[in-house]
């Protein structure tokens, strides 16, 4: 039995399994080989390098106060020191707009009509991300070879867009939950018809492969019988998070109902939802590879849920001057914010084991990045990257690696290509700002 085994029920209904080892097969032979996973992570706005940069050396080292919810995650994390992206010196375009369209392009953008950079108009990014040059050599057993998801970046521009499957052509991110959720799992919960019926009824997904759960529970191992129910568990959680977001969930025929997307309210409900509809795509090998975005360079968002005070938008704190302690502070609590749901997203990937002693997270590669480094200066000299996972060996974590000032993002970018099965890969962008693959990832 492989990854794409399904529970079945009655109308139509059928859920995805995860790993199962007890359904591999005969004994003695060989164990099936986990696939990796890529995940390309963005938060906006730059950092407070100062309390971002962690202390000490490569093997023994702290987080600084804004890192410091991924202490959990410290041996499954890699915190990259010295990288530039020195690609963005090229070209047309702001600095949001360069780093947003440079992030997994390394290559300078199109002209268009995006005003910004001393009046000059830009475009789209002028060449293919990363995310699709390594969905294109692992991505073909999987029923998506990509998904781009995005909580509140909703406009079709260079400042929204990180994904693309060419020059110029961007792949826009599911801002929605509700589509996200149809077109992860649409197929694999069951047809729409039957999956309305059954939540008309106010009944789970689950309840149409109940039959097939009691037989395929008795031939799997208690190990297995834990790791199912947990899978079940989680599917569930989320059905259930799913119908609340509205009251008109069972009323409308077609489809669930949908929340203000738009609300600030909104923001951290639909990213946690957004986080584990991936982590169990990612799981089901739904997709192999994901971009996920946090709003869009120069983000809008006002982080009311951090506290009373926080009533200016996140660009807006981010211009704030390097004297003004309040804005300091405000910028602290919202990176450190984002820092705990990088760590969420790590432990959903983490706790999901694949075989044992073998998670998700150790087959994945999950690169956190930002369109700039400092927001008041707009510079893009030492980048806040982090790597998280193993990349199925192909990475070794728990470091904090200083590279020479002036090291080229675009290495970064050849480097993940390497780790995910792309070794072909020696350059990568804007050949001028590549020097080859970034030294020390592996080890």
């Amino acid at each position: 039995m492989n990854r794409r085994q399904f529970l079945r029920g009655s109308g139509s209904i059928a859920i995805a399994l995860p790993f199962l080892s007890s359904l591999q097969g005969r004994v003695g032979a060989a164990p099936t080989p986990r696939p990796k996973r890529f995940i390309a992570w963005f938060s906006a706005c730059g950092t407070i390098n100062p309390v971002w940069t962690p202390s000490g050396t490569e093997s023994a080292f702290n987080f600084g106060d804004i890192l410091r919810p991924l202490d959990p995650y410290k041996s499954d994390v890699l915190i990259l020191d010295g990288v530039d992206m020195l690609s963005t010196s090229y070209g047309p375009g702001s600095a949001h707009q360069k780093g947003m369209g440079h992030l997994l392009t390394g290559t300078e953008l199109q002209s268009g009509s995006f005003a910004g950079g001393g009046g000059a108009s830009a475009g789209f990014a002028g060449g293919v991300s990363l995310d699709q040059v390594i969905a294109k050599r692992i991505g073909a057993g999987s029923k998506l070879a990509s998904v781009q998801l995005a909580v509140q970046a909703f406009n079709n521009d260079v400042w929204s867009r990180m994904s693309y499957s060419g020059a110029g052509v961007s792949l826009p991110p599911i801002n929605d939950p509700q589509i996200a959720f149809d077109r992860m799992f649409g197929g694999m919960v069951g047809d729409p018809a039957a999956v309305t019926k059954l939540r008309a009824q106010r009944k789970s997904v689950l309840d149409g492969v109940a039959g097939h759960f009691a037989s395929l529970n008795g031939k799997l191992s208690g190990e297995d019988r834990t790791r199912l129910d947990a899978h079940l568990f989680a599917v569930r959680d989320v059905e259930k998070r799913l119908d609340a977001v509205s009251s008109s969930t069972c009323k409308t025929p077609t489809r669930p109902g949908t929340m203000d997307l738009k609300s600030q309210a909104a923001f951290p409900v639909v990213g946690k939802l957004q986080m584990e509809l991936l982590a169990l795509a990612l799981a089901c090998d739904i997709s192999r590879v994901a971009t996920f975005q946090w709003s869009r360079a120069t983000s809008p968002t006002v982080y009311s849920w951090l506290g009373s005070d926080m009533k200016e938008s996140h660009h807006e704190l981010s211009h704030a001057g390097d004297s003004d302690a309040v804005a300091k502070a405000k910028l602290v609590r919202i990176n450190k914010w984002h820092a705990e749901q990088f760590a969420y997203f790590l432990g959903l990937l983490k706790k999901t084991e694949e075989a044992p002693g073998e998670t998700l997270l150790d087959n994945s590669l999950v690169f956190w990045g930002n369109e700039l480094a400092v927001g008041n200066t707009h510079s893009r000299k030492d980048m806040p990257f982090v790597l998280a996972g193993r990349a199925g060996g192909a990475i070794k974590p728990g470091r904090y690696i200083k590279y020479p000032s002036g090291t080229p993002h675009n290495n970064l970018l050849v480097s993940m290509g390497n780790a995910m099965g792309a070794t072909d890969l020696t350059t990568f962008g804007n050949a001028k700002y590549c020097t080859g693959a970034l030294a020390k990832l592996a080890g």
